[in-house]
C-alpha cells in the first residue's frame, strides 16, 4: 500500500499532466481560432471552390464553344440594350433631320414617292415540255 506521501506525490504529477494537457489544447485552440488562421482556411477553401468551378466552366466551354458564345452574346446584348438603342434612335433621327428617308427603296416604290424613268423589268416565265 501506497503511503500519504506517494499518494500526494501521484496527485501532484497527474495534476501537472493535465495542466499540461490542458494548455496544449488551449493553445492548439487559440492557433485555430486566430483571425488571421481563420483568414487563411477561409481563402484556401475560396481558391479550392473558385478553381473547381473554373474547371468545370472551362470544362463546358471547351465542350460546348457556340453555346457560350451564344449565351455571352445574349448577356452582352441584355446590359448593353439602353447604350445600343440610344446609338440606333440617334442614327434615325439623324437621317429624318437631313430629310433622307431611312425606309427601303421598294415601300417608297409602293407608295408611289420614287419615279422611275426605266419600267420595272418583266418577268417571263416559259415553260419546257
Amino acid at each position: 500500500m501506497k503511503t500519504a506521501e506517494e499518494r500526494l506525490y501521484d496527485a501532484r504529477r497527474a495534476e501537472r499532466e493535465a495542466r499540461a494537457n490542458w494548455f496544449r489544447s488551449l493553445g492548439i485552440a487559440q492557433e485555430h481560432f486566430a483571425p488571421d488562421a481563420i483568414a487563411r482556411n477561409a481563402i484556401g477553401q475560396i481558391k479550392d471552390g473558385a478553381s473547381g468551378a473554373v474547371d468545370k466552366v472551362t470544362g463546358a466551354a471547351r465542350r460546348r464553344p457556340g453555346t457560350i458564345v451564344a449565351v455571352g452574346a445574349a448577356i452582352g446584348l441584355l446590359l448593353l440594350r439602353k447604350p445600343i438603342a440610344s446609338a440606333l434612335r440617334g442614327k434615325f433621327s439623324k437621317k429624318e433631320a437631313t430629310g433622307e428617308d431611312f425606309r427601303s427603296l421598294p415601300e417608297q416604290r409602293i407608295k408611289g414617292r420614287i419615279q422611275d424613268d426605266e419600267p420595272a423589268p418583266v418577268t417571263i416565265i416559259t415553260e419546257e415540255v
